[in-house]
C-alpha cells in the first residue's frame, strides 16, 4: 500500500532475518504525496471533533455515523460500503465524513499513514525486496471500465519499472476486488501473477493433501 513504514520498519526487519518480500505499490499515492481514502476515513472517525455524520448515497441509502462509538464497532462495515462505491462517489463520501466530523488526515497526524516516496521504493528494490503493482489509484477494479482497468494496471507497472529500474510482473488487486474480466486484463497487460489478501492481511496456515493441493485448516 505504498506506506513509508514499509521501507523504514518492515523491510529492515525482513532483511535482517533474510526473508525476501513483495511490496505492492499504488503509484498515484507516491506521485501526489496524498493518502488512501480508507486511511482518511479512519483518521476522521478516530479524531472526530464532531460526534455525528450522515452519508446519503446515490442508491438511496443513508448511513449514520456516531463517532462516539468505539471505532472497531462499525469500521469494517463502513469500509466495505465505501469500497463498493465508484471512485467519484467514494471520494465525495470520504470528503463529507472529513468535513462533518471535523478531522482531516491532510491537516496533520500523518504517521503511521505517511506515504512512500520513490527514493524509498528504490531503496526497497536495492535491498533485495521485490516490487509489485497495486494499480495507480487503488480503485475497485470490479467497478472500473475495461479501458480504465488496463490503464490502472499498465500505467502503474510502467511507472514502477521506470522509477526503480526493476521488473514489475506481479499485481495485488486493491481491496481484493476483482472479476473474470479483471483477471483477463491482468494477464493481457503482462502480469505473471495476481493476488488478494484477507481483510486483515494475514497469511493463514494451509494443510497439504497428498496430491499437493492446499486445504484451509478447519
Amino acid at each position: 500500500d505504498s506506506l513509508k513504514c514499509h521501507a523504514t520498519v518492515s523491510a529492515p526487519v525482513l532483511a535482517d532475518m533474510g526473508i525476501p518480500a513483495m511490496f505492492y505499490l499504488s503509484t498515484d499515492v507516491i506521485d501526489t504525496g496524498g493518502h488512501y481514502w480508507f486511511h482518511r476515513a479512519k483518521y476522521a472517525l478516530a479524531k472526530a471533533t464532531n460526534a455525528e455524520a450522515e452519508l446519503a448515497l446515490s442508491d438511496g441509502r443513508r448511513i449514520r455515523i456516531d463517532a462516539r462509538r468505539p471505532l472497531h464497532a462499525y469500521w469494517e462495515q463502513l469500509a466495505r460500503t465505501l469500497q463498493w462505491l465508484r471512485t467519484a462517489e467514494r471520494e465525495s463520501a470520504v470528503a463529507s465524513i472529513e468535513r462533518q466530523l471535523g478531522a482531516r488526515l491532510a491537516d496533520g497526524g500523518h504517521a503511521p499513514w505517511e506515504g512512500l516516496r520513490w527514493d524509498d521504493a528504490r531503496a526497497l528494490c536495492a535491498s533485495g525486496m521485490s516490487l509489485g503493482s497495486h494499480t495507480c489509484s487503488h480503485s475497485n477494479l470490479a467497478l472500473t471500465s475495461a479501458g480504465d482497468i488496463r490503464r490502472e494496471m499498465a500505467n502503474s507497472r510502467s511507472r514502477i519499472q521506470a522509477e526503480c529500474g526493476c521488473s514489475c510482473d506481479h499485481l495485488c488487486y486493491p481491496c481484493g476486488c476483482q472479476s473474470a474480466e479483471v483477471q483477463l486484463a491482468a494477464r493481457d497487460v503482462g502480469y505473471r501473477s495476481a493476488v488478494v489478501s484477507g481483510p486483515h492481511g494475514y497469511n493463514t496456515r494451509c494443510h497439504r493433501r497428498s496430491d499437493g493441493v492446499g486445504i484451509p485448516p478447519v
